[in-house]
């Protein structure tokens, strides 16, 4: 009664005859699975010491575990680490069947056992069919394994459906060398065995429904990756170029559909997929997917917008500290637009002023722009508290107010922080009131406006570019510069075409003179008188000679790369200029 399992050793004890039974049998079949899995492992192992030793180095084969519950799953899916999402099959197919020679076995031959009447063995030859005398193919699904001196069908047990992995091909393997031949011509033209090649083609060739979908929809994504590049580069060109990108009619049977249409168009005719999709915009009455509209513009531009702010915020980072230049002015929506630009020392020891932001500004007194101030900074991580160390404004009292002004704000959180009043706006402001105080000056400058806004109808300019050509041949002629009510460097080149081409202002009143217009013709004459008088010439000659001093010091004082030390030695030279021209001996010079 107390006799032992003949495969786990167990003793029987006081189990009755059916759980006795039972337990031999479910024994039996634990240890025909191991000896299963066992065997494969050994196909696997052979694959990493011979021809396929480079395609599964980066794989390590773990320890198979078999499912006992599911008697049809013999040999589950590898779990091979290093390689979730990837199947048993993907890392199978690359490699070349099991297939190995007797120069590569132990003793340089197949093992041989007693079967029938003499002993028998595996055959190379076995590895190919005879489809016609003389002509071989081999056979991809056979494998042998030299470790149970077995064969397999690697094909039936990867693709097989339930009724070909419980072949015996598959699942335990066979060496019954007496009647191998019959055998494997059974099994490769069993329905099973096909059904498993047709299904390995399929995978292979990667014909599967969800392989097509996912091919087709890369496919997509590459194109449309390809076309936003080339309208990146299109509305790049333009905003390096400050052109404007609308048109006034942008339908596609317009004529000119705006400056970023037209150029798309053009780049079209010399890049087939961009031709294409535009081809289909047009044939199409609603397209989902243009990449042309309005809003897709604005949002590229504003992408382009994010990666430059970031480069220069960037910079700023790594230059340390830096200086803020705050001003604002209306727009034509007559809204307060206020901008920050930072100003900085780069890498290379150059000096930067960058534009950060422009944001209304509602509030427009000085708590109103340091809260704006505040905002921008906070949003674009710019530590000014601790990393400014100077602040420019123009003179308003809502900048640089020693109570309520955006300097005292700054300077109440950081007081490193000094106050610079804009040298050119000081200049500026200098110059307006010096030239206001002067009723000679005064009333020169509003004569000069006057004669400059007559001579800017189309008629009177062409006819003073005409005069130009003829009283000067061989210089270029020029155009009528307007005054700026801010920049008084303007003033300087109005007065410098007046002086330059005095002859021909002369030449073109005279012509208006005779006009049959009666406005025309007047007013041409009071400007005429007053041009040829003395105070006038006078007062052209006296500014002129002022402003050649006053304007290069402005232009210096307003430029990015300006030097502190360079621009107080300009100002000093440029006030003894000034006071030299005062002088008696100047004036006889």
């Amino acid at each position: 009664m107390n006799s032992l399992c003949p495969t786990c050793n167990k003793k029987r004890d006081s189990m009755n005859s059916t759980n006795w039974t039972r337990h031999k049998e479910s024994c039996q079949k634990k240890k025909a699975v191991k000896r299963t899995v066992s065997t494969v492992s050994s196909i696997f192992d052979y694959f990493k010491r011979t021809q396929c030793e480079g395609k599964f180095q980066k794989f390590k084969l773990s320890q198979i575990v078999v499912n006992e519950t599911k008697q049809n799953d013999i040999i589950p899916d590898l779990d091979i680490p290093g390689t979730s999402g990837i199947s048993d099959k993907q890392c199978l197919l690359p490699a070349e069947p099991c297939q190995p020679s007797k120069s590569q076995l132990s003793g340089s031959k197949f093992p041989t056992k007693q079967q029938g009447d003499r002993l028998r063995s595996f055959h190379e030859k076995y590895y190919f069919k005879e489809i016609s005398p003389g002509n071989f193919v081999k056979r991809n699904w056979l494998s042998y394994s030299p470790t149970t001196d077995c064969i397999f069908c690697i094909v039936c047990k990867l693709f097989g459906l339930p009724n070909g992995k419980q072949d015996q091909f598959s699942k335990l393997g066979t060496n019954d060398w007496r009647h191998i031949s019959f055998k494997i011509k059974a099994h490769e033209s069993a329905p099973e065995h096909l059904q498993s090649e047709i299904r390995r083609v399929i995978f292979t060739s990667q014909l599967r429904v969800d392989v097509q979908l996912l091919s087709v929809s890369n496919s997509q994504i590459a194109e449309n990756r390809e076309i936003v590049k080339i309208i990146f580069e299109a509305l790049l060109y333009l905003a390096r170029q400050n052109n404007a990108f609308r048109g006034h009619d942008e339908h596609w049977s317009s004529s000119n559909q705006g400056n970023f249409l037209e150029l798309v168009k053009l780049l079209g005719k010399y890049n087939s997929l961009l031709s294409a999709h535009l081809s289909k915009i047009q044939s199409v009455q609603k397209n989902r997917l243009t990449f042309l509209s309005n809003v897709s513009q604005n949002n590229m531009l504003s992408v382009m917008g994010e990666m430059v702010r970031e480069e220069i915020l960037k910079r700023v980072k790594q230059a340390g500290v830096f200086s803020i230049i705050i001003d604002t002015t209306t727009d034509v929506s007559n809204l307060e637009q206020f901008s920050l630009v930072l100003r900085f020392i780069n890498e290379e020891g150059q000096t930067e002023e960058r534009l950060i932001a422009m944001k209304v500004a509602h509030d427009p007194p000085g708590l109103g722009m340091f809260n704006v101030f505040s905002d921008i900074c906070i949003k674009y991580n710019i530590d000014w508290e601790t990393n400014l160390c100077a602040q420019s404004y123009d003179g308003a009292a809502s900048m640089q107010g020693q109570y309520s002004g955006v300097r005292s704000y700054v300077q109440e959180k950081n007081p490193n922080a000094i106050y610079v009043w804009c040298f050119a706006h000081v200049l500026n402001l200098v110059v307006v009131d010096t030239c206001d105080k002067c009723l000679s000056v005064r009333n020169f400058f509003g004569e000069v406006q006057s004669l400059i806004s007559y001579m800017r109808a189309r008629k009177r300019t062409a006819i003073f570019l005409e005069q130009q050509t003829k009283c000067y041949p061989s210089e270029r002629p020029c155009r009528i510069k307007n005054f700026s009510t801010t920049r008084w460097t303007s003033h300087d080149r109005a007065l410098s075409v007046i002086s330059k081409k005095y002859l021909a202002f002369l030449k073109t009143l005279e012509e208006l003179i005779n006009s049959t217009d009666r406005e025309t013709s007047s007013t041409a004459s009071n400007l005429y008188r007053i041009m040829t008088s003395f105070k006038f010439i006078l007062n052209l000659f006296l500014l002129e000679n002022i402003f050649s001093h006053t304007t290069p010091l402005s232009i210096y004082l307003q430029s990015s790369s300006i030097d502190f030390i360079q621009a107080i030695t300009m100002v000093d030279v440029c006030a003894k200029k000034l006071s030299d021209l005062r002088s008696q001996q100047s004036f006889n010079n």
